[in-house]
């Protein structure tokens, strides 16, 4: 007796949402919660308050004056007009999102969200949790979710329907997509995905805020058919491939470009130490093997030998993207005293009288290590940094105007003293080489098959100072011989001051170098994409050489005085 009314329940659906959506609800497990939990209470259904059965398709004009849901949906949701879909904050559930959730429900949602095994349900539903660009004022923040006025809607209520029954963004202000390309589709994903996040929880906030700036930026378009890329705002720290899948296969059955594409031109960051190794599986890779992915560690060979590290970057496809320093560490690396800001009048490398600096982590375990003998850390097999921090401690601890030590009282000024700072590996990724340059030490980078940011596109070798594995030992010559030859190393120092702008994200955290942001790590970001796109075939090494205005752009040279850059190519 049961049967028949539940299959009557999977005929209305099937009606209601693609096929392929139904498949995927019935077999799906864990996309935020579910995939089937993101459409049905996170993101309500399709159909809505337009006619029965009928799909909703991205871009088609909406009957004007009439939502794709429910009239309920706006009192406690947000109705998604482009799609029909009833969006709910993590306490609501339902197609209007007018339920409650039960208390098991909304610890397993706050689970989810990151805030803990045993989640203090008052924090996960604090009406203090921030949200997207402050809802661009024009909806309130609950919860961590923008609760849009009605009428608009998106993960900061950026988007409404035009005049002509399309998406629009920002209606009523001065907002303008940017005539500079790339112009990016922001997918509008559930907020079981992107809002149900507690991103206290979160130790690197780059996707966070990069989405963000991108909402804002003028680089964002509302026109899926004319955008250069597309951007997946998924959250991608450690062993999220579930999450990835599931973001892919919801995307897949909602719009189109990703099935245009072949899912080229997709970008999706992912903040892991070792980039997407940590997410790596035979399904991951199948279904974004024409994806971008943009992380911070740009391991190009493997190096299973000594670290067990697996090939997790492409070169001709993802791009090293700046780990985010915030601007509560600037105080810490001395940011707030940067000697390449101007007040400093133009004088940024007087004064430094020590030839080589690094203090920080030498062993995996934390321990001191011994001096005077190999190996010099006791844990056994210590792969760390790829034994980098070791070997150069063990070679160069010693050494007249080198110091190489696990901590210093004054690290700030170490670095406005030295001329050639480490920036290593760690168990992964690191950062110094960023605070380095930033404070204007040239950064010396070990790590064999490793692209910095922006690498091959930036050519690090001009401001920094690349030794191979083999050639730490002989590493006081390399750098001695630079320092002996005033011209070449002045060279590279005055190139510092453009290349710590690509390497922090000041036109979100606000400048330490009194630059407006035009060259950051966000818009740097961007123009590597830029020429990914109009240059597909090319070695990214080549973009300098194929693009005046690409060069000037890595230069931070004005652009007025170049060739703009071609037009987009034809999809």
């Amino acid at each position: 007796m049961l049967l028949r009314p539940l299959l009557l329940l999977l005929l209305l659906f099937s009606l209601l949402a693609p096929s392929r959506v139904l498949c995927h609800v019935l077999q799906s497990h864990q996309f935020g919660r579910t995939a089937a939990a993101a459409l049905r209470e996170g993101g309500g259904d399709y159909g809505g308050g337009g006619e029965p059965g009928q799909q909703r398709v991205p871009g088609h004009a909406l009957r004007p004056g009439r939502s794709a849901c429910s009239s309920l949906c706006t009192e406690h949701g947000v109705c998604n007009e482009e799609l029909g879909r009833c969006d709910c904050p993590i306490n609501r559930t339902g197609a209007d999102c007018m339920q409650l959730v039960g208390v098991p429900e909304l610890q397993q949602r706050c689970r989810d969200a990151l805030f803990g095994d045993s989640p203090d349900l008052q924090a996960c539903t604090s009406a203090s949790a921030s949200c997207s660009n402050q809802c661009n004022r024009r909806g309130s923040c609950r919860h961590g979710f923008c609760h849009c006025q009605p009428g608009f809607y998106g993960m900061d209520c950026a988007l409404s329907t035009g005049p002509d029954g399309k998406p629009a963004l920002l209606q009523g202000s001065s907002y303008v997509v940017r005539k500079k390309r790339p112009h990016v589709y922001v997918y509008e994903l559930p907020p079981s995905v992107t809002q149900w996040v507690n991103y206290k929880r979160l130790d690197r906030p780059t996707h966070n805020l990069f989405t963000q700036r991108l909402l804002s930026s003028g680089a964002r378009t509302v026109d899926g058919d004319t955008a250069d890329w597309y951007f997946i705002s998924v959250r991608c720290r450690m062993a999220d491939s579930h999450l990835v899948l599931q973001a892919i296969e919801y995307v897949r059955n909602t719009w189109p470009w990703w099935n245009q594409t072949g899912g080229a031109r997709h970008a999706i960051i992912h903040t892991g130490d070792l980039g997407v190794q940590e997410i790596r599986s035979p399904e991951v890779d199948q279904l974004t093997r024409n994806a971008t992915w943009l992380t911070h560690w740009g391991l190009h060979t493997s190096k299973r030998d000594c670290c067990a590290w697996s090939t997790a970057h492409r070169p001709e496809r993802d791009v090293v993207i700046p780990v985010f320093i915030s601007a509560g560490h600037f105080k810490h690396f001395g940011f707030d005293n940067n000697p390449m800001h101007p007040k400093f009048n133009g004088k940024p490398f007087e004064g430094r009288d020590q030839l080589f600096f690094f203090a920080g982590r030498i062993c995996g375990d934390r321990k001191e290590p011994d001096v005077g003998v190999w190996p010099n850390c006791r844990m056994k097999n210590d792969a760390y940094s790829a034994t980098v921090r070791q070997k150069v401690h063990y070679h160069h601890h010693n050494r007249t105007n080198f110091t190489v030590v696990p901590h210093a009282s004054a690290y700030d000024k170490e670095l406005r003293r030295s001329i050639f700072c480490l920036a290593p590996l760690g168990g992964g990724h690191g950062q110094r080489q960023i605070i380095v340059a930033a404070m204007g030490c040239i950064p010396v980078t070990i790590g064999d098959g490793v692209y910095q940011p922006f690498e091959p596109s930036l050519d690090w070798t001009l401001f920094s100072v690349q030794i191979a594995e083999a050639d730490i030992p002989r590493m006081h010559e390399i750098l001695e011989g630079i320092a002996s030859r005033p011209n070449d190393l002045r060279a590279m120092q005055q190139r510092l001051h453009c290349a710590a702008q690509h390497m922090l994200y000041s036109s979100i955290t606000g400048s330490v170098l009194a630059d407006s942001g035009k060259y950051d790590a966000f818009e740097s970001t961007l123009e590597v994409l830029r020429a990914m796109r109009d240059y597909p075939d090319a070695n990214p090494a080549d973009y300098a050489t194929l693009d005046a205005s690409f060069r000037a752009f890595m230069e931070c040279a004005d652009l007025g005085a170049v060739a703009p850059p071609p037009p987009p190519r034809p999809p």
